[in-house]
């Protein structure tokens, strides 16, 4: 490299340089392309999870009330039960 002028060392180096800000842009567009990808899936994942917990939820809630109205047409419709389930008034 002795040879060479102090203008062709620069724009060597330069090009240099730039050959390696490239290659880093494309390794790091690929790495985030990647990681989206991937992040793409866990939300996907995530959602489909939630939806099917928020199912469970509304069936258990629905489960819920009608065990209250059986229990309540149960106690209601037994005199006896009535009176022993009945709070007392003035506490």
């Amino acid at each position: 490299m002795q040879g060479l002028t102090l203008r062709t060392k620069f724009i060597a180096g330069l090009a240099a340089l730039l050959v390696m800000v490239a290659a880093l842009t494309f390794t790091s567009l690929r790495a985030m392309n990647s990681l989206n990808s991937g992040l793409d899936n866990v939300v996907h994942r995530t959602s489909i999870r939630a939806d099917r917990t928020s199912q469970v939820v509304e069936r258990l809630v629905e489960f819920t009330g009608y065990q209250q109205a059986l229990l309540r047409h149960s106690v209601l419709s037994d005199a006896a039960g009535v009176d022993q389930y009945r709070m007392p008034l003035g506490g």
